[in-house]
C-alpha cells in the first residue's frame, strides 16, 4: 500500500477523504448529459416503439424518415451513457462497502471483547426503501393514474416520485435465471403488490400486468 505524501495527508483529516469520495460520486452522476432529462425506463420504451416503427416501414418498403433513425440513435446513445454512469456508481458503492467492512474489522480488533458485540453495526446488505413506503407510493401512483394502470406505468410514476430518495440497496441489479436483470426496488414493489392484493388494497382479478386499486384503498 502506498503510504507516501498523497496518502499521509488523509491520516489526520479523514473528513477530507470522505468529501473526496462524495465529490467522485457527484462527478460520476453528472456524466449523464443534462439534455437527457427523461428517465431510463421512458427512453427504453421510446426506443422500442421507434424500433418497431422503423421495422414496419422497412418491411412495407416505405422509406424511413431520417428523423426516426436519428432519434433511435440518440436514445440508444443516451441509454448507454446512463447505464455506464449507473454501473460506475454501483461499483463505487460496492467498493466503499468493502472498505467500510475492513475499517469496522480494524475497529473491533482494537476494542475490548466486551464492547465488540455492543458496538457492532455492520449490516448484511445496504439499506432499502421500506415496504410501507413502497406501498404508499404504489397507492399514490395509481391514484394519479386514475386507479388502474399497467405495471410499467406504475413503475415509471414511482420512479419519478422516488428519484431523489432511493437508498443504495434500491439500485442494486440482480440477475435472473433466464438471463434477464431486475432492479431491487422494482422487484420489491412487485412483491409488495402481492401483499396489497392479500390485504384487499389491490384487485386480485385484474388482467395480467394491470394493477388496480380497490375501494378499500381510498
Amino acid at each position: 500500500m502506498n503510504d507516501g505524501p498523497d496518502v499521509a495527508k488523509y491520516v489526520r483529516n479523514t473528513a477530507q477523504l470522505i468529501d473526496l469520495c462524495l465529490r467522485v460520486a457527484e462527478l460520476i452522476d453528472k456524466e449523464t448529459p443534462e439534455s437527457v432529462s427523461t428517465t431510463a425506463l421512458e427512453m427504453d420504451a421510446q426506443l422500442r416503439e421507434i424500433a418497431r416503427a422503423v421495422d414496419r416501414l422497412e418491411k412495407a418498403g416505405i422509406q424511413v424518415p431520417d428523423v426516426f433513425r436519428a432519434e433511435k440513435t440518440r436514445l440508444a446513445a443516451a441509454l448507454g451513457v446512463q447505464d455506464q454512469a449507473t454501473q460506475d456508481l454501483l461499483q463505487l458503492a460496492e467498493g466503499l462497502g468493502s472498505v467500510i467492512r475492513e475499517i469496522r474489522s480494524r475497529v473491533e480488533r482494537r476494542q475490548p471483547q466486551s464492547l465488540i458485540a455492543k458496538n457492532k453495526i455492520e449490516k448484511t446488505e445496504p439499506d432499502r426503501t421500506s415496504r410501507a413506503q413502497l406501498r404508499r407510493e404504489i397507492i399514490s401512483s395509481l391514484r394519479a393514474l386514475g386507479g388502474r394502470a399497467t405495471r410499467t406505468e406504475v413503475v415509471l410514476a414511482m420512479e419519478k416520485s422516488l428519484s431523489q430518495q432511493f437508498l443504495p440497496g434500491d439500485l442494486l441489479v440482480h440477475g435472473n435465471r433466464d438471463g434477464t436483470k431486475r432492479i431491487a426496488w422494482q422487484a420489491s414493489a412487485s412483491k409488495e403488490r402481492i401483499n396489497m392484493i392479500r390485504d384487499g388494497l389491490l384487485c386480485s382479478d385484474s388482467p395480467v400486468g394491470v394493477w388496480e386499486l380497490t375501494g378499500n384503498s381510498s
